[in-house]
């Protein structure tokens, strides 16, 4: 009983910071909406990059609720949501990328605009890419598995599905790098709109991926710790198994007329 009531308190602990996750966008989008230098499609850039990350995150932590606390109530909800949030936050990242591409500030520029978005960028920012090019495939690779092809080596979806956590850090990289040099040229100006841009940014460039990098990085922890237990687990029985099979095998040899 105890065991069970610790796996409870886990479960609850573990909902309510998957919960703020759902929160964070309706905070995320009050602020940005509310700042008065943003053109309509830069907010739409910001609100689509972030609620894509934001999904992000979600995926990997409802994944790891279901891995861990099965037989939880409501577990096979998060999974449906771990799913199908794949292809929605690969989708928002894509908006993001075609928002950024033909922004109102790129008017009779587009083609620059499309290769600065595919192409060029500092270091970060290839990462980003990197890790919106491991989404499209590790995207790929999980709905051929649900819909198409169902004898899919094993081994190949989980490696497509475990690039997923290099993405999620990847993409997390490219936010604090935008974060700091954004907050870092903000230094030293005036005024309360500047001052609420700057708040802006580090709570969504700062705040907001420490927040996630903690969250999945317990995740990513737990699910690794809960397979290695699973995988001990099953050794032993098996090994208890043998154990009982060969015992079973030398009483029927002993009762054996000679």
């Amino acid at each position: 009983m105890p065991e069970k009531k610790s796996i409870d308190v886990l479960v609850i602990i573990f909902r309510i910071c998957s919960g703020v996750l759902i929160i964070i966008p309706l905070i995320l989008s009050f602020f940005i909406f509310a700042s008065k230098n943003y053109d309509i499609d830069r907010m739409f850039q910001i609100w689509f990059a972030y609620l894509s990350y934001i999904i992000m995150g979600l995926q990997i932590v409802s994944g790891t609720h279901f891995f861990v606390f099965q037989r939880a109530f409501g577990a096979r909800i998060l999974m449906k949501l771990h799913m199908w949030a794949t292809p929605v936050m690969l989708l928002t990242a894509l908006l993001h990328m075609i928002l950024m591409a033909f922004a109102s500030s790129c008017a009779g520029n587009y083609g620059r605009c499309i290769v600065n978005v595919i192409i060029d960028g500092n270091p970060y920012q290839i990462l980003a890419r990197i890790g919106v090019l491991i989404l499209i495939v590790s995207t790929i690779v999980s709905l051929l598995r649900l819909c198409c092809v169902k004898k899919m080596p094993l081994i190949v979806w989980r490696i497509f599905h475990y690039l997923f956590y290099v993405a999620f850090y990847f993409v997390t990289f490219h936010i604090f790098s935008n974060g700091i040099k954004v907050i870092t040229v903000a230094k030293g100006h005036e005024g309360a709109a500047d001052k609420m841009d700057n708040n802006i940014f580090k709570a969504v460039h700062l705040v907001l991926p420490i927040y996630l990098l903690i969250l999945t990085t317990v995740a990513v922890i737990i699910r690794i710790i809960t397979q290695i237990i699973r995988i001990l687990n099953q050794k032993k029985k098996k090994q208890e198994l043998q154990n009982r099979n060969q015992y079973q095998s030398n009483e029927n040899q002993l009762i054996e007329p000679a």
